[in-house]
């Protein structure tokens, strides 16, 4: 044998001699000995070998491990020569040392041949416990190889090697070690490879048990497995989160403890154990109880320590305290913290264990410094680092792991202030030990950490290059990895070329992160890793999604969240937070595309997730508010206030499981605030709103840190705003203005608080926008957008963030341009930012409907400035857009954009007079979702229609007529006031009623005429009370007709509050339309109770107006005379019973504008003292007479006066009502039949009554319309038939009422005195007059109720503009008004005299609603009524 020439070539290597520190005994196996010729050469390779590995564990280095290797290898060679045992020896050391390589270089041939070694040293036959101890060997070395392999057969094979070994093994200490070893490893291949090997799991716990009780009590192995066991239980508990699983562990060891006795080392050991298992929970499941027992573990540890192991529980103790610090962010325990490290530190004087302590110090003064930023604490962290490497040997393996901590340090002060030499400072501290660490592990854990160090520079500073770098070394790190560690890198390159797609936008990045996410998921099977990296590609999929719109990333997305749910286990802690995930990811398609199929889906995950047993209670509360969040979502869309309430009774089930300590409870209760005042709006229970406002008022008391009290206080302003919405309060606004400036000043701008400072300036500019449109102040719009600017630099890359700002900020500037015209470059900024916002967001995003409009309206108003075609061109491109873009959204969003569209193709028509527009233009209006959109809204999309239409006579205009017509009930509704339905009207109905009637005339339709002059005029009196009658309903439907009843009468009761508010300002018109969810609630039962009702067999047209042909049948005794005005024309619809149909006699040459001047001119010569000056007169009498003025503009007496009455009633007689009479062939008679007149617009003011030629000559006879019949007027036909159906009330029911104001009419008294003439005594009371109560606003009202005939005598007023402020003047000078006249209910009422001025004149603005005090009569049941149409002089 040639040994001489190998010994020589490793004594020559240098390194062979560098021995430093102690010398390590020899891991060779204690085989037995036997005879051989050549045994000491050969003991010499054993010795070279033996030094050459103790060479290499002191030094660590690799050429004296390889040197080793090759002796054995030399010696295998040779070992045919051999014994059997010698060759036994050799093929196991071999082995050994192959593996021992394996570890440092992961080379795959080393464990290959490994292998391969343990496999033939099976075949030799010595004894049974020589087999056993092979079979451990080549359990472990499958071991590795399933870290090559990634192959669960390595594991399973590893398995068997065990189970062999324990059917030969006999003795009892080597059986349980082996028992405990192969509940290690199957610990390991369930940790590994996850759900689907629970059994696995079970049985290494059923191994430990087995193995502690073949055990004697006090054996030392005892404590092995115990600790083993322990740690099976924890892996178990982190896998499924069961709390039983970590509460075992710490049972299991605390009855070791205390089953032992104080002095053992096993006792510490067992504390040490039993403390770090309870650490472990504490930092699961943050129960503080957990980490104080642990803490008085560590005190007993350190009370039962020694000089040389004091150190060691003085640092676990300050590791404690250090947790405790995390918790509570106390000086006081900050400080004992670093009192306990500076204990540790007098006391441990080991290199190593030194090094450790101080690199805790120094993370824990990091953590300190992160908190208060003593810069002192800085300084001292830098020394304890420092020191710690300083006293490590170069090569020392805790080394680096010092250094990356050390780096994290500056990456944290990196972090907090954003100094670029921090992070360089971080990135030279790795860079450096890079250079000079060659132990790959080492090198592999650096340059990843140096990769993410530059990504997080790029991320903070926006260096491209710091990508680039990071880029390299991943790579670097790849070539480095074994399979079993490729998926870190992988991942850390997916994540810089995810933040490259985001700085750019390219598909390329976006390509590349995908395909390494991809890699990365080939080389990651453990179910927890895996299920991490499958989130972190969603979440990225859905940021590519947004960006570049590929609909199939976000299926992708939705396959990803199921493989991870499916991967882990049921109760994984993890599995919630994908959950959660997958549930943003339902509710943001939700949002997007309105799917109600998205949002029910997160529901049923949630509800099937809230009750699982095993959930903490934070989870069940995150789960709980991520319901409740999904239920309020989908309200929002669909308006089911049923998903609303239930999102508030969760809400209550939240409260009750928070903490009462001031964080998480007071966001809890905000929130649930929000909610219930949502719902009063809703449903319009006051307990609702109150309870919102108390809760408001109890969180801003609450004592929580700044950030959250700015969160509270944003949410109270939140509230007044929406209250302010509603009520029109402006002292609300005005407070949420005044409250969020406040927290503006308290949030000043940082890394902490950009995101709320952010949510700050965009509700104070939202709220000061609405400010300005209250007091009309450039100010305002001037203040909230400098506030947008600033909200708009603090959110550079956050896409929907810095799209909310962009378009928040165009919003405003457009509000400025379009109110105020001073900054010239508005409406151009406004553009650049709209399309800025609108190239951020993805195709298919529902806000680019939003932002389409608004870019839209900005070139429309940039097309009227300018008169550019281009700008036209571009506005009705981009509301096409919109257009295409809601199409798959709910339809209750289209209803703007398409009618915004109509509208600039109408202006398109105006301008270029092609006619083919106008079928375009219909087709927008005939797609308008009309049962979504809002009503008043979609009143004026009608009118706009209709006008439209009617005017190039396309035969579309009578059905948007009837369409908006049909509106007009819900706009009139008594959930608002009377004088909102008022203003309503007066602005809606400008002559429209009155042109659908010129319409359906037009197109011959004389039936239609009726009804919509029927349904449109007296709305506001229809909808006043809800009082129907319903007939045999009762005997029908008892439960409907009692609902509707009962709605009725509370609709009633609630509305009586609303009638005297006529004075709110015009501006807030449309704030006070929804000032009353009471109401509002009732309104909308009674509106489903009634079609419930509609849905019974001949009930279809239950309270519907009636059809023409029902209203020709009412007509039993004389005529109806419709008189229809228009700006162009005047028509005449006549019907009675002996006409079959309607009869259309058109009136030449009248107009509104004639009948207008007529009225005025009336007006002015029955009283002189009207405000119309001499010019209008002058103009309004025109080619009649002409009058002479004094200069003063009086005319000269009476006699003229009265020839202007004359010559007014012979026009009507001439022009309105003669013809009619033709037309009925009525005869002078002294029994005439009886005429109704139901006038519309001004003509309602005109006694056409009394028109005739009362100024006879030679050639023209006196006649009057008297001599032909009795006139009557009625404002609809529906009154009418109302009227008669009236039962007459018996005999002793009759009371008569009289009321004089005999002080200021003396006359008054005689009135009454002849009336009393045919009336029993009785039936008469008599208010006012000598020797009877007075006729003051108390006695009236009291007596009112009672009478069936009631006789006023007194002044009354017409109140222009304020129609139900007019009244009758009563004796304490008093007016009763038609608002005290509605809150009345007069059963007996059957007839009313009004001998009294203008109680039947009406009010100019609504000339179809008659709004006067003889209306409000009728209202209130009296069944014919005797009123005044002007002022009436006592002479009269």
């Amino acid at each position: 044998m040639s040994q001489v020439n190998l010994t020589t070539t490793v004594q020559n290597d240098e390194t062979t001699s560098a021995y430093h520190g102690e010398v390590v005994e020899s891991n060779n196996t204690d085989l037995p000995s036997g005879d051989s010729d050549d045994e000491n050469d050969i003991n010499d390779f054993y010795n070279r070998s033996h030094e050459l590995e103790t060479s290499y564990d002191l030094n660590g280095c690799m050429k004296d491990l390889d040197a080793a290797i090759d002796v054995f290898k030399y010696l295998e060679a040779c070992s045919s020569q051999l014994p059997e045992w010698h060759q036994r020896k050799i093929v196991l050391s071999t082995a050994r040392l192959l593996i021992k390589r394996y570890k440092e270089l992961h080379h795959e041939e080393d464990i290959n041949s490994a292998i391969s070694l343990y496999t033939k040293a099976l075949t030799y036959q010595p004894s049974s416990e020589y087999r056993v101890y092979v079979l451990q060997c080549l359990a472990d070395a499958y071991l590795f190889w399933f870290g090559v392999t990634r192959n669960a057969e390595a594991l399973n094979s590893s398995a068997q090697r065990y189970e062999e070994a324990l059917r030969l093994v006999s003795g009892v200490e080597t059986k349980a070690t082996l028992l405990n070893n192969f509940a290690a490893l199957l610990k390991y291949k369930y940790y590994r490879l996850g759900l689907g090997f629970e059994d696995d799991i079970e049985k290494s716990i059923n191994l430990c048990k087995e193995s502690l009780s073949i055990l004697p009590p006090n054996h030392e192995l005892r404590l092995t497995v115990l600790e083993n066991l322990s740690g099976i239980y924890r892996s178990k508990f982190e896998m499924h989160h069961h709390e039983d699983d970590v509460n075992a562990a710490i049972e299991l060891l605390a009855y070791e403890c205390n089953s032992m006795s104080s002095s053992t080392s096993s006792k510490v050991n067992l504390l040490e154990n039993l403390a770090t298992t309870l650490t472990f929970k504490y930092e699961h499941l943050g129960h503080m109880e957990d980490l104080n027992a642990a803490a008085s573990h560590y005190e007993e540890l350190l009370s039962l320590s020694t000089e040389k192991t004091r150190a060691f529980a003085l640092s676990k103790l300050a590791h404690i305290y250090s947790l405790q610090f995390k918790e509570s962010g106390l000086i006081e325990v900050a400080n004992t913290t670093s009192r306990y490290y500076n204990q540790a530190l007098m006391f441990e004087f080991h290199i190593v264990r030194r090094a450790k302590i101080l690199s805790q110090f120094g993370s824990f003064l990091k953590e300190k410094y992160y908190k208060f930023s003593f810069e002192d604490d800085m300084k001292e962290a830098k020394k304890q680092y420092t020191e710690a490497l300083s006293i490590l040997s170069p090569d020392h393996e805790c080394k680096v792991d010092i250094i990356i901590d050390f780096a994290s340090l500056f990456r944290s002060k990196f972090s907090m202030f954003g100094h670029e030499d921090d992070i360089n400072q971080a990135i030279e501290l790795i860079e450096n030990e890079c250079r000079t660490t060659h132990v790959r592990a080492h090198r592999l854990k650096l340059l990843e950490t140096l990769a993410s160090t530059l990504v997080h520079k790029c991320v903070k500073l926006g260096h491209t290059k710091d990508l680039n770098a990071a880029i390299i070394h991943c790579n670097e790190a790849l070539l480095l990895s074994t399979n079993r560690t490729k998926a870190f890198p992988l991942c850390e390159l997916a994540h810089i070329y995810s933040i490259q797609f985001k700085k750019s936008g390219h598909a390329e990045d976006a390509n590349m992160a995908v395909k390494y996410y991809n890699e990365a998921l080939q080389f990651e099977s453990h179910s927890v890793r895996r299920a991490n990296l499958l989130k972190e590609l969603s979440s990225f999929l859905k940021e590519k999604y947004y960006k570049l719109g590929f609909k199939e990333d976000m299926e992708a997305v939705k396959e990803l969240y199921k493989e991870a749910l499916s991967i882990l286990h049921p109760d994984h802690k993890w599995k919630i937070n994908i959950i959660n995930d997958f549930i943003d990811l339902y509710r943001s398609d939700f949002e997007m595309f309105g799917h109600e199929e998205d949002i029910n889906n997160a529901i049923t995950l949630l509800e099937k997730e809230r009750h699982s047993v095993n959930l903490s209670n934070i989870e069940k509360i995150n789960l709980l508010m991520s319901l409740t969040s999904c239920l309020y979502d989908k309200y929002k869309q669909l308006n089911h206030v049923e998903d609303l309430s239930a999102a508030i009774d969760l809400h209550k089930e939240v409260i009750q499981l928070v903490p009462q300590d001031g964080t998480f409870q007071t966001s809890c209760l905000s929130v649930y605030a929000r909610r219930l005042e949502e719902r009063y709006f809703e449903l319009g229970n006051e307990k609702d709103l109150h309870t919102a406002i108390e809760i408001q008022r109890e969180i801003i008391s609450l004592p929580v840190n700044s950030l959250l009290e700015q969160h509270d206080l944003c949410a109270y302003a939140f509230t007044l705003q929406r209250r302010y919405l509603r009520w029109s309060h402006e002292e609300d606004l005005q407070a949420a203005i005044e409250i969020l400036e406040k927290t503006l000043l308290k949030t000043p701008p940082g890394s902490q608080t950009n995101n709320l400072r952010t949510d700050i300036l965009g509700k104070l500019a939202a709220f000061l926008s609405q400010r300005s449109r209250l007091l009309e102040s450039e100010e305002d719009l001037n203040s909230a957008i400098k506030y947008r600017e600033e909200a708009l630099s603090l959110q550079p890359v956050h896409i929907m963030k810095r799209v909310d700002s962009l378009q928040g900020l165009a919003t405003t500037m457009f509000a400025r341009y379009s109110q105020f015209r001073t900054h010239e470059n508005d409406l151009k900024d406004a553009i650049n930012s709209t399309t800025e916002a609108l190239s951020l967001l993805p195709p298919y995003h529902r806000g680019r409907k939003r932002t389409l409009n608004t870019l839209a309206l900005c070139y429309w108003y940039q097309y009227e400035q300018l008169g550019n075609e281009t700008d036209i061109s571009l506005a009705i491109q981009y509301q096409k857009e919109a257009i295409e873009i809601v199409n798959g959204f709910s339809q209750n969003e289209n209803g703007a954009t398409i009618f915004n569209l109509a509208q600039f193709k109408i202006h398109w028509f105006l301008r270029t007079g092609n006619r083919e527009c106008i079928n375009e233009i219909i087709s927008l209006f005939e797609q308008l979702p009309l049962t979504n959109m809002n009503i008043i809204t979609t009143f004026g999309c009608m009118q706009v229609w209709a006008a439209f239409s009617d005017k190039y006579q396309h035969p579309s205009a009578l059905t948007a007529y009837k369409l908006a017509i049909n509106l007009l009930p819900l706009l009139t509704a008594p959930i608002f006031t009377l004088a909102s339905r008022q203003r309503f009207l007066a602005i809606a109905g400008d002559g429209f009623i009155a042109d659908a009637a010129l319409c359906s005339l037009r197109q011959k339709s004389f039936k239609d005429a009726v009804e919509v002059l029927e349904a449109g005029r007296s709305v506001i009196w229809s909808q006043a009370s809800k009082h129907p009658d319903t007939g045999n309903l009762v005997l029908v439907a008892p439960d409907l007709d009692a609902q509707l009843k009962v709605y009725s009468l509370e609709i009633e009761k609630a509305s009586k509050s609303l009638i005297e508010s006529d004075d709110i300002p015009m501006k807030n018109f449309i704030q006070s339309s929804q000032n009353v969810p009471h109401l509002r609630h009732l309104h909308n039962n009674w509106l489903k109770t009634l079609e419930k009702i509609r849905q019974i067999s001949e009930y279809e047209d239950f309270l519907k107006p009636l059809t023409f042909s029902k209203l020709k049948s009412t007509i039993t005794k004389g005529a109806i005379v419709l008189l229809n005005i228009t700006t162009s024309s005047c028509d005449a619809i006549i019907m009675s019973p002996e006409i079959n149909d309607a009869i259309h006699l058109p009136i030449p040459d009248v107009d509104h504008a004639l009948v207008f001047s007529k009225v005025k001119l009336l007006k002015y010569a029955l009283n002189p003292t009207e405000q119309s000056g001499p010019a209008e007169i002058s103009k309004a009498q025109g080619s009649l007479m002409t009058l002479e003025l004094t200069r003063h503009g009086k005319m000269r007496d009476r006699q003229s006066l009265t020839s202007v009455i004359h010559g007014i009633l012979k026009w009507m007689w001439s022009t309105i009502v003669y013809p009619i009479i033709q037309t009925l062939n009525l005869k002078k008679s002294k029994r005439p039949p009886r005429l109704w007149w139901c006038p519309t617009g001004p003509l309602t003011f005109l006694p056409l009554h009394a028109a005739g030629i009362y100024k006879s000559t030679s050639n023209t006879p006196s006649e009057c319309t008297s001599d032909y019949c009795i006139s009557s007027y009625t404002s609809t036909i529906t009154a009418l038939t109302q009227e008669r159906g009236v039962e007459s009330k018996s005999a002793s029911q009759f009371k008569f009422l009289g009321i004089a104001d005999t002080k200021k009419l003396l006359q008054t008294a005689n009135e009454l005195g002849i009336i009393q003439q045919y009336i029993p005594e009785q039936y008469f009371t008599e208010l006012g007059t000598s020797g009877n109560p007075p006729a003051s606003m108390k006695e009236v009202s009291s007596h009112l109720p009672d009478a069936s005939i009631v006789h006023f005598a007194c002044h009354g007023k017409q109140v222009p503009g304020k129609p139900f402020q007019s009244g009758l003047l009563l004796d304490d000078e008093k007016y009763m008004r038609i608002s005290d006249i509605m809150q009345l209910s007069i059963p007996n009422a059957s007839f009313a005299f009004l001998s009294a001025c203008e109680t039947a004149s009406g009010d100019e603005d609504l000339p179809d609603e008659s709004l006067h005090i003889g209306a409000s009569l009728i209202q209130v049941g009296f069944r014919s009524v005797v009123g005044t149409m002007w002022q009436v002089f006592f002479s009269h």
